[in-house]
């Protein structure tokens, strides 16, 4: 009995839920719409086609990096010696993805003339956009991309019901006591603000024609 009830408070695996954190609280849980289903990169995957997360195989990039490394570019093998082993793992990593999402193109031109220094100025870029993206480094943003252009091929929309719309503000006429006014209390908390200029597309999933953000002046 007592080994039944210890197979009873095992915990059952749950790739959708949030893990607690130290505090206690749990963590949001993962978007099934953006996220490669964990047992499907291993192949292990029992649900098929009813699994709520994405299986596909442009996506399944997380997996390849566990795998050994492809053959690297003669120019990048000869020169991983002038790299840190942090550098050295991600190069090999951009260099392993699968199919045309491999990154080695980055080296393909490398040759025992081309500078040394340029080569590390490279891979610390390469180096620094990797810790800054929070969502699995390059080699998650590259996942990220693949998956979200696979569902586009698909034919899938991830802002389905989403409507655009433009935010209307006040609107105050120059020298007026009602602009002086609330000029002076901007002022007072300008140092407080920060400003967001929205980049990218125009937004053709949600029909909006226009660009995201403008200014009159």
């Amino acid at each position: 009995m007592g080994k039944k009830k210890s197979n009873q408070r095992k915990k059952k695996t749950n790739q959708g839920g949030g893990k607690r954190n130290n505090s206690g609280a749990r963590s949001p849980p993962l978007d099934p719409t953006t996220t490669v289903c964990k047992f499907y990169a291993k192949g292990e995957c029992k649900n098929g086609d009813n699994c709520k997360f994405v299986h596909s195989d442009a996506a399944n990039t997380t997996a390849s990096t566990t795998t050994a490394a492809a053959a690297l570019p003669p120019g990048l093998e000869s020169s991983m010696s002038l790299f840190t082993p942090t550098q050295q793992k991600l190069a090999e990593q951009l260099c392993s993805l699968p199919g045309t999402t491999h990154q080695r193109h980055l080296f393909d031109k490398w040759s025992s003339t081309v500078d040394a220094d340029k080569k590390k100025q490279l891979m610390s870029k390469l180096e620094l956009i990797d810790q800054s993206y929070p969502d699995g480094g390059l080699i998650g943003y590259l996942s990220n991309a693949i998956n979200l252009l696979e569902k586009s091929r698909r034919g899938e929309n991830p802002l389905e019901g989403w409507i655009p719309s433009v935010p209307k503000g006040e609107a105050f006429t120059v020298g007026t006591d009602a602009f002086l006014k609330t000029e002076q209390l901007g002022l007072k908390e300008v140092g407080k603000c920060g400003f967001v200029l929205v980049a990218g597309g125009l937004g053709e999933r949600l029909g909006y024609g226009d660009i995201k953000v403008s200014f009159k002046f």
